[in-house]
């Protein structure tokens, strides 16, 4: 019973750092904030032109049209409802020409991770939730 209440009170202490990601203390470039901001627009009001604004043209390669990003928000937003806010979580170098920025997402229905990878130029090249 001892080792029991013990093995509760660890799970109780630790509970709230497991899978928390704390946000970067720096915040975003202005291309990552831009495309980011983008993205929200796009995803709440179901526009694709806004949410492709900053797209790289190889986002729209393998079969991925404006109207396929369209019907995955659409699924996206069915399930998730709309985006409410966003924390910064930081970037890291991807390869020589590129960035990898995330984010945390909060939905009206629960939240995910937002991936979004900019090239020099600052265009979108991957976009992710997870």
């Amino acid at each position: 019973m001892r080792y029991y209440c013990i093995a509760i009170l660890a799970l109780a202490v630790l509970m709230p750092s497991i899978g928390c990601e704390r946000p970067s203390p720096t915040p975003p470039s202005e291309d990552a904030a831009r495309s980011m901001f983008s993205i929200k627009d796009g995803f709440n009001r179901e526009d694709t032109s806004a949410f492709c604004r900053d797209f790289h043209g190889i986002m729209f390669s393998g079969g991925f049209t404006t109207q396929r990003y369209l019907e995955v928000n659409k699924m996206l937003r069915g399930g998730l409802g709309d985006w409410i806010s966003e924390a910064y979580l930081g970037q890291k170098p991807y390869g020589q020409d590129m960035t990898v920025h995330e984010w945390r997402v909060k939905f009206q229905k629960g939240g995910m991770k937002l991936v979004l990878v900019l090239d020099r130029d600052g265009k979108v090249t991957g976009l992710w939730f997870r």
